[in-house]
């Protein structure tokens, strides 16, 4: 049976998503906020409004963990790069010179244990990974590999642990799938057109954690040290503080 890696998410990791969430509101265009994020949310109305960047971020610091870099300090240089999150940044995780984008995605309950272990078939709903159209026009000049991951629970507020499942090469997933579709295998009809991604075509964890740095890259970190002068300095340490990574 496939060995399955969890990384406890950290107690102040929920409270900074949602703030970074809550800051960069209105320059951002959400992919899916569908009736079941909206379910999930309940009654916190701040959450329904960012739950999908919500994921996006606990995944983000936990792909962190997972690969020996400090959270806090990608977070810090994220928001560095973004003009102190007036865009979107082009990448998540900075590893070994590779441009990462971690999709940090959530399963029915009855086919949770399945798929973190890549074990649904790709005729099933859930069982292919997705890229929609709008967003890999966005970041995909910037991104060299995607992870998916997943956390335990749905409810953001109450998971405990994500749980990376599997990767590709962004230059792979043309190759598998020319053309994005409307359609999944299972005959799903998709809110958007998508990149699809058999679970088979998921390189393991094993492969990624030890690759090699990029060929062209000799050295290259994300890092806060040396920020440009068009940063202004009190407005961004006004930013840490409000968000929680000061």
């Amino acid at each position: 049976m496939r060995e399955v890696v969890r990384i406890p998410i950290p107690d102040w990791a929920y409270s900074v998503a949602l703030e970074i969430c809550t800051a960069r509101q209105r320059r951002y265009r959400h992919q899916f906020i569908t009736k079941k994020l909206k379910d999930i949310a309940g009654n916190d109305a701040k959450l329904k409004q960012d739950i999908e960047g919500v994921y996006g971020y606990i995944g983000d610091i936990c792909a962190c963990l997972w690969l020996g870099l400090d959270p806090k300090e990608e977070m810090r240089a994220m928001i560095i790069d973004t003009d102190l999150l007036t865009h979107r940044d082009e990448y998540d995780v900075l590893y070994r010179g590779w441009q990462v984008d971690v999709k940090t995605e959530i399963y029915p309950e009855e086919k949770f244990e399945r798929a973190i272990r890549k074990e649904l078939s790709l005729k099933e709903t859930y069982g292919c990974r997705l890229i929609n159209i709008n967003h890999y026009l966005e970041n995909s000049s910037g991104v060299d590999i995607y992870i998916f991951a997943t956390i335990d629970n749905n409810d953001p507020r109450l998971a405990k642990n994500w749980i990376p499942i599997g990767w590709i090469y962004k230059d792979d997933v043309v190759k598998i799938c020319p053309e994005p579709k409307g359609y999944s295998p299972s005959g799903a009809r998709l809110w958007t057109k998508a990149y699809i991604i058999p679970n088979e075509n998921l390189k393991d964890l094993d492969q990624f954690i030890k690759i090699a740095r990029k060929p062209e890259v000799s050295v290259r970190t994300r890092t806060t040290n040396n920020r440009p002068s068009a940063v202004d300095d009190e407005k961004y340490h006004e930013l840490l503080k409000k968000v929680g990574l000061e």
